[in-house]
């Protein structure tokens, strides 16, 4: 639409990013158009040949969706068949000519336009059996088919799915035939709980199974999206824990993303649906998103949270998530390194170690609101060499006494002298002593 800007607006966008070292991946929706689209209106006729390109029936089935919504909706004297609502009717995929019209949207996305790739929207409930209406066998079948179609046109183009659905389902579109990459809901998930708790238990095991069911680093880690309350709005407007929040995100393995305004403290609850409000780049009037009237009123608070009044701030969540993202930059090990969970004596402690070939990174974060000092890290195995290290900081610490590693790659150190501060984030570099 007009509002939306032109397609001349994107291409210039396309010609701009890589410029800038960026790539653009866009929302690709496959699985239902508007009740307005032409071809839904063609549809209504039973004798147009858009009429096999949506699902029908003569009578109600009567059965409701995966999550007990209405699915069948009348339309002049017959039903068709919806995932999500009367206004977004499902695209019928055993049609052949849906198939070819579709790769044609695919191909001249990536190939006229040039986008580098998508994020495949609802992808789990691409093609129902019946009252089988999401991961359904034909669902699977048709992602493993388009994967080689897309890739035969960019090899270089990504792919995320989003199927918000438990880790082992999850899991089963990332085997190396159908995504790249798969929203992860169950980590953002204990991402949040851990800190609203202050407890490492529930995000520990998580993001063990995550990461031992999905190969590769294969999973996409995020706090938030377009359908969840704000990180702020889920903490209590803390900016502490939305700090640490930050902190559990980008220092874990997969590929995140970033929810635009988490990284300045947008809020947005579940009651007004204020999550996808303006951007607030400024203190401006519209927050310097526009010249002219936005679509919604700014968010809550917006004169305190944006990104010109934080940007110059070192103490600011914007200026957090920066020195995050430059240290998973700077070091190989946040971004590629494998995981070890360590056990902690303290449940408000969560510790990992990054291992990749050149380097060893342990993180620290306190999910408290208190100081937390002499307790104890213990791994009884890992796949670091025996020797002794020491913690060198790259994001807030300091030194302590160095890690005895033992043959097996285990250790069992106190750390004393040293208060990790309340919602504190430690990010150290392991450097071996010479013997």
């Amino acid at each position: 639409t007009p509002e939306s800007g032109t397609l001349g607006d994107f291409r210039r966008l396309l010609e701009a990013a890589p410029v800038r070292g960026i790539r653009v991946i866009m929302d690709l929706v496959l699985k239902h158009s508007s009740i307005l689209h032409p071809w839904f209106i063609n549809a209504g006729n039973p004798n147009s040949p858009y009429h096999d390109w949506y699902i029908w029936s003569s009578y109600d089935p009567g059965y409701s969706g995966s999550w007990g919504q209405q699915v069948w909706f009348p339309s002049n004297g017959r039903y068709f068949y919806s995932t999500f609502s009367a206004n977004m009717p499902d695209l019928n995929y055993n049609n052949p000519e849906v198939n070819k019209q579709m790769q044609d949207i695919v191909r001249f996305w990536l190939d006229d336009v040039g986008v580098d790739g998508f994020r495949l929207d609802a992808a789990k409930h691409v093609i129902e059996e019946g009252t089988i209406q999401a991961n359904s066998t034909s669902t699977h079948t048709w992602w493993k088919a388009f994967r080689p179609f897309f890739k035969d046109i960019n090899p270089q183009a990504v792919i995320v799915g989003e199927i918000w659905e438990d880790t082992a389902i999850n899991a089963e579109y990332l085997q190396g035939d159908e995504f790249d990459l798969s929203f992860e809901f169950d980590l953002a998930f204990a991402f949040l709980n851990a800190v609203i708790d202050g407890n490492h238990d529930e995000v520990n095991e998580q993001i063990r199974l995550s990461d031992r069911l999905i190969p590769s680093h294969q999973y996409a880690t995020f706090l938030s999206n377009h359908d969840l309350e704000r990180v702020m709005s889920q903490l209590q407007d803390n900016e502490d824990k939305a700090k640490v929040a930050a902190s559990l995100l980008l220092t874990a393995p997969g590929v995140p993303f970033l929810y635009y305004g988490e990284e300045i403290g947008m809020q947005g609850d579940q009651v007004h649906e204020w999550f996808r409000r303006p951007m607030q780049w400024s203190g401006e009037q519209y927050g310097g998103f526009s010249t002219g009237a936005v679509w919604e009123p700014l968010g809550p608070a917006w004169e305190s949270y944006n990104v010109a009044l934080q940007t110059d701030d070192p103490s600011s969540i914007l200026s957090h998530y920066r020195a995050l993202i430059h240290a998973r930059n700077q070091h190989a090990a946040l971004r590629v390194g494998n995981l070890q969970v360590l056990s902690t004596t303290s449940k408000a402690i969560y510790s990992i170690l990054r291992v990749s070939q050149s380097e060893i990174v342990l993180v620290l974060i306190n999910l408290s609101g208190e100081p937390v000092t002499d307790f104890w890290l213990a791994k009884s195995d890992s796949s670091i060499a025996e020797g002794n290290y020491t913690p060198v900081p790259i994001l807030g610490g300091e030194r302590f006494s160095p890690i005895p590693v033992d043959a097996k790659g285990g250790f069992f150190h106190k750390v004393s002298g040293l208060a990790i501060p309340p919602y504190g984030t430690y990010i150290l570099q392991l450097q071996p002593i010479s013997p």
